[in-house]
């Protein structure tokens, strides 16, 4: 019997590193592709208003945003403004299009799809402690939901020179939509773009080629 066991014991020592492998492995296969709610393309806040109330705010609530609230920032960053063309809600040198937006938050880490309104997701649960290490800014730690504005550079190529111009330029304008964004559903954002760029791209796993303009933390302002 004490026999039999050991060698049961054994057995199942001899597993565990490959069960974890396997655990480890599964843990990284990108989930599926989740529908975001409709946006709202009709009602909120004016943007006169927008502008005139946006300021940088980097000390949140732990109170955590609704999908709606999520679906609506995306589409403000990169959302589809015309089915015929696929024209986005921020212009784009020789409509290029090279921002790719990922969302971050308790989730894992999602990259969204413009084209359908959707995220999917690229890295587990563990994705947005990586970020808050690799960013090292207490407004990052502090959000809930992080957006972080990458730049797929291959997809540069035919800008030439102004690749790298181009690509940011259209960074700043995606940008300036989540900060107008987020005052109008009574939120609050900073763009960050002092982040270590290597180490936010090892964090989420970024493809080759990808840049890091900004992370924007976004969250419910914390009274001041």
């Amino acid at each position: 019997m004490l026999r039999r066991l050991a060698a049961t014991v054994l057995a199942a020592s001899a597993l565990a590193p490959a069960l974890w492998a396997v655990r480890g492995l599964a843990q990284q296969i990108p989930g599926p592709e989740t529908a975001l709610p409709a946006p709202d393309r009709e009602g909120g806040m004016t943007l006169h208003l927008a502008l005139a109330a946006r300021r940088s705010q980097r000390a949140f609530t732990g109170q955590d945003l609704t999908d709606r609230e999520v679906g609506q920032l995306c589409w403000a960053a990169q959302g589809i403004t015309q089915e015929s063309t696929g024209y986005r809600t921020a212009p784009s040198g020789q409509h290029l299009y090279p921002v790719v937006l990922y969302v971050v938050n308790a989730r894992g880490a999602h990259e969204y799809i413009p084209k359908g309104h959707l995220l999917k997701r690229v890295r587990d649960t563990a994705a947005q402690a990586d970020l808050r290490r690799a960013a090292g800014q207490p407004s990052i730690v502090s959000a809930p939901v992080s957006l972080v504005v990458a730049l797929n550079m291959t997809a540069m190529e035919k800008a030439g020179p102004n690749a790298e111009k181009f690509a940011f330029l259209e960074a700043g304008h995606v940008a300036q939509n989540v900060l107008l964004e987020a005052t109008a559903l009574g939120l609050a954002s900073v763009p960050a773009g002092g982040v270590d760029e290597a180490s936010v791209s090892r964090a989420l796993q970024l493809p080759s080629g990808f840049r890091v303009a900004y992370v924007m933390p976004v969250g419910h302002p914390a009274a001041q």
